[in-house]
């Protein structure tokens, strides 16, 4: 996807995505991870900026360009819903240029955590638990750090009684207020 002429516009059904770029070296920066309710192939210039690719088991609807401008110059509500999934994609962003620049690696878990609590609530599930269908190598990409410190920060915030693992792939957030002061930020604020 990435590189290609964007022809085509994706809406997810169910699953999960992780959005990357490869750089010049080698190595693989995951910019976004991607669920229900997210739009993908926005491009202005007509070229998609990103590969995609399905973390987890995807159904995707999708739109040709044409169609989908032409169901957004009819539909307050499609064009009301691109614009909130633009808005917090910009907003998520911006929290990522912040996590990545300012914080260390247990703020960047907390923040992580609670941005999947934050996607559990929108899509209408309670905000715990949290799945983490992506790979520890997943996390570390997106996150800046190795997989290591993604293990060691997972572990530091359970024997800190922050989270727990009920099952595999599950974490429990059992105190959002001391996830969220780890995270250097406030806990469910939508």
């Amino acid at each position: 996807m990435g590189g290609e002429a964007a022809e085509a516009v994706f809406l997810v059904i169910s699953g999960m995505l992780r959005a990357f770029k490869t750089l010049p070296d080698g190595r693989r920066l995951i910019t976004a991870f991607m669920g229900e309710g997210d739009f993908l192939g926005l491009a202005v210039d007509g070229i998609y900026e990103y590969a995609v690719e399905a973390v987890t088991p995807v159904t995707l609807r999708r739109f040709p360009r044409h169609r989908f401008e032409a169901i957004l110059d009819k539909s307050p509500q499609w064009r009301n819903t691109l614009l909130h999934n633009a808005t917090e994609e910009l907003r998520l962003a911006q929290d990522h240029m912040v996590l990545l620049g300012c914080k260390n690696a247990t703020e960047k878990m907390a923040s992580f955590l609670l941005q999947l609590a934050r996607r559990n609530k929108r899509a209408g599930r309670p905000p715990s638990p949290v799945c983490l269908s992506m790979t520890r190598g997943d996390i570390a990409d997106y996150l800046g750090m190795t997989a290591e410190t993604v293990s060691r920060s997972l572990t530091f915030l359970r024997e800190d009684g922050v989270i727990d693992f009920p099952a595999h792939r599950n974490v429990a957030i059992l105190r959002f207020d001391k996830l969220a002061a780890q995270s250097g930020g406030s806990a469910l604020h939508e």
